[in-house]
């Protein structure tokens, strides 16, 4: 699981003090998108990185974000609030926890398999009309199947033998 970023993000980083292995197992530096994202649907961003190769990147969602308000009396759809770029990475890496955690426990339980892909996401910010931020993942299934119902199945862990037996109180205090 991986982030996209550009030098610029990297760059501050490594000032901040990442390491170059923290670098290497939690980001993918891009040098080129094929076109400026612009956040809307159907949207297909193609990434150049720094070896030369190249991966196409799906608009997966949109999340709006609404500012604070006294009344907080928004609707039930999730609406969230990215207080600066602190916050926004945090959401990227609570993003990318979930994306890891479908790849790792619930892919390989869905009816049939679905097959393992490393996936890396982009987190978009900068949309002019609308704030908020619009994902990109590189993995086309995730925009397809959107909608689509997957059987997933559920096997509870095994036990063997009956529980332990309750231990007897202890002795009476001797005071």
């Amino acid at each position: 699981m991986k982030l996209l970023k550009s030098f610029d993000s990297i760059y501050v980083k490594r000032q901040r003090g990442m390491t170059q292995r923290e670098e290497e197992g939690s980001y993918q530096l891009y040098t080129k998108i094929d076109k400026k994202p612009t956040g809307k649907p159907p949207e297909t961003l193609t990434f150049q990185y720094e070896d030369g190769s190249s991966e196409k990147f799906y608009l997966w969602v949109f999340y709006e974000e609404i500012p604070d308000t006294a009344d907080k009396k928004h609707d039930k759809q999730y609406k969230g609030h990215f207080k600066g770029e602190l916050e926004q990475e945090r959401y990227e890496w609570y993003g990318a926890g979930w994306v890891d955690f479908y790849d790792q426990m619930v892919a390989p339980s869905a009816v049939p398999p679905l097959p393992l892909k490393e996936h890396k996401l982009f987190f978009f910010w900068d949309r002019k009309d609308t704030d908020g931020v619009a994902i990109y993942i590189n993995d086309e299934r995730a925009v397809k199947f959107v909608d689509t119902q997957i059987k997933l199945a559920y096997t509870p862990a095994t036990t063997v033998g009956d529980p332990p037996t309750i231990p007897p109180p202890p002795p009476p205090s001797s005071k």
